[in-house]
């Protein structure tokens, strides 16, 4: 291969895991709840005490926003490497429902079009050009649909507490280990 083309494919690569990097991160960022960073107790000489409570922003990432940025990190990888071998498949195949969905504007045909599609070049051996040049098509739409969509994030509240949720949808049973045996 051309040397030109392993520097464009880099400095490409980079740059865009840049821009992904910046625009996943400073969106989760800045959505961070607030919470109590710290607390003090102050002793005083004549026996009081006196509490204080520092804000901020602690950086709370929930699993969704954690997988997000492994998923895209990865296809883009796979997305910018110089040459494909099948294992790379195997690498990136359970990731691409997850980030086909998290591309917001994508419709559902399109979506399983895509998901086909790629399923199918994966399947085309010896590689064909018509083949790459669809897994090429494919990833494009899906990191530029990544790229300028709105990041999609659930509520962290919705999220970061499931036992609660489960509790408030009145399950949670099954003799799990809260449950007492001398109460039946």
């Amino acid at each position: 291969m051309d040397r030109r083309l392993h520097i464009v494919l880099l400095v490409t690569h980079i740059f865009v895991l840049c821009w992904m990097s910046q625009r996943l991160f400073h969106y989760y960022i800045k959505r961070a709840p607030p919470v109590v960073v710290s607390t003090t107790i102050t002793g005083h000489d004549d026996g009081t005490e006196s509490i204080t409570q520092t804000s901020g922003r602690r950086h709370h990432f929930t699993s969704y926003q954690i997988a997000a940025c492994l998923f895209v990190s990865n296809l883009i990888g796979v997305v910018f490497a110089r040459s494909l071998h099948y294992q790379f498949y195997v690498w990136y195949y359970h990731s691409l429902p997850f980030l086909l969905w998290s591309a917001p504007h994508l419709t559902t045909p399109l979506r399983l079009a895509i998901l086909a599609s790629i399923e199918w070049v994966w399947n085309v051996y010896p590689a064909t050009p018509t083949s790459s040049l669809v897994l090429v098509a494919c990833h494009a739409i899906l990191v530029i649909g990544l790229m300028f969509g709105s990041v999609p994030v659930p509520s962290v509240a919705a999220v970061s507490k499931p036992e609660e949720a489960v509790e408030a949808a009145g399950g949670g049973g099954g003799g799990g280990a809260e449950s007492d045996p001398k109460e039946d």
